[in-house]
Order: structure tokens, then sequence, then C-alpha cells
């Protein structure tokens, strides 16, 4: 067996699990399911790294249609220090809602817009398989606005978006329901569906017309009843 056909199913595995303990063991298994005498470990060693490159290459290329000159500049800005917010706009827009005081829904409000402007909720990642979309941004989340500056376009950008993908649905006005009516183009608050009203409970008069409380409206009644069934 040549080596491409390795390389082949471990640039399928990379792109699902990118931990190279778990690609050399599925090389491994690959090799003994396909009835061939395993190369040294150097050699599936490399074979690993060299699909894991691929498979930072194949993530960027699919993603390349998302990435215009305008959602790059603005991926960038995320990571500097807004100086009027004390942090970057990453760790800001993140950061989720802590109160429902005025100042806390208007800084949710700001968010959404913010997410907008980047154009968050017309993202479509659906390219990548989930697997590897919760892989970057799980290695978003983890490294600081610094780190991931310092990192090469063709990865820092696909954490970037991954990250946005994540964060807008939870930035949701659905999410937050409160807040809807301070949004651009919101001048009121929706209109709750009102559910129907519980149908009116019958009286005890009503339920049972031999009921005690019936007696007290007529108490000879009641007394002549009680004379009747007594026992003399």
């Amino acid at each position: 067996m040549e080596l491409k056909e390795l390389d082949e199913f471990l640039l399928a595995r990379a792109m699902e699990h990118d931990s190279p303990p778990s690609l050399f063991r599925l090389a491994c298994e690959y090799l003994v399911s396909a009835k061939v005498i395993r190369p040294g470990p150097v050699i599936v060693v490399e074979r690993v790294a060299h699909a894991r490159e691929q498979a930072q290459r194949e993530t960027y290329q699919r993603l390349a249609p998302e990435l215009t000159e305008a959602r790059c500049a603005g991926l960038d800005a995320l990571l500097e220090v807004d100086p009027q917010i004390g942090m970057t706009r990453l760790r800001w827009i993140a950061t989720g809602l802590v109160d429902a005081s005025p100042a806390g829904v208007r800084a949710e409000v700001d968010k959404l817009e913010h997410l907008r402007g980047l154009g968050a909720h017309t993202l479509d990642l659906s390219v990548l398989p989930a697997e590897r979309r919760r892989f970057l941004a799980t290695i978003g989340r983890r490294l600081t606005g610094q780190a991931l500056a310092r990192r090469e376009p063709e990865r820092r950008y696909p954490i970037l978006l991954t990250l946005l993908a994540q964060i807008g649905p939870v930035r949701a006005p659905a999410r937050h329901p409160h807040i809807i009516r301070f949004l651009p183009g919101r001048r009121h608050a929706p209109t709750v569906a009102r559910l129907p009203a519980a149908p009116a409970r019958l009286s005890p008069v009503q339920r049972s017309p031999a009921s005690p409380e019936r007696w007290t409206e007529q108490p000879h009644r009641a007394i002549s009843s009680i004379s009747a069934s007594s026992p003399v």
C-alpha cells in the first residue's frame, strides 16, 4: 500500500480529530485492517504531522469565501485592546450577561450590533465537520488575544470565525427577550401572546344540588330532609 492512501485516511480523520495521539492510533489501526506491515513509528508520526498541516490548509480553503477583506479587518480588530472597555473586543463579546440592569442590557445590545457588523448572523460554516468547528472554537476560547494575533492568518481566521459562529446564537435576541425592544427598529416590546383564560369554576351550589351549601339557602328543606331520614 502506498503512503498516499494512508495520507488520505489521516486527512479525513484530522478534519475531525486534531489530537496527534489519536491520529497515530487511528493510523496504526488502519494499517492493521489493511493487512500491511506497519512502517516505523517515525514514518507514522511524520504522516500524522503532514495530515494535520493538510487539515489546516483544507480548513482555510473551505472558509475562504467567508474571509472577505472587510471581515478579516474586523476579525483582527477583535484582538486589539479597546481603551474604552479595558479589554479586547473578542473577550468583551464572549462575556455573558451578568445582570438585567439597564447598563447590562445596553451592553448586550452593543454586543449584538457589533456581531451583526461582523456578519456573525450570516456565517455558514457547514462546510466544516461539527467536530472541527468545535475544536477550533475551543482553541479560540482558551487562547488570549495576543496569542491569537501571533498566529498565521491561515490558523487565526478559521479560529475566530468558528468562535463568532458559536457566540452569535448565544447572543441571539431570542435568548434574551428583554433586550429585543432595545434593538434598532424596535420601539416597543414584543407582544406576548396571552394564554386563554381558565374556565370559571362552578359554585358549590351548581356542582351538587344536594350539597350542604344549598341547604343553607333553604333551611326548612334541609330540616325536613334530616327529619325524614332519621330513625324514630
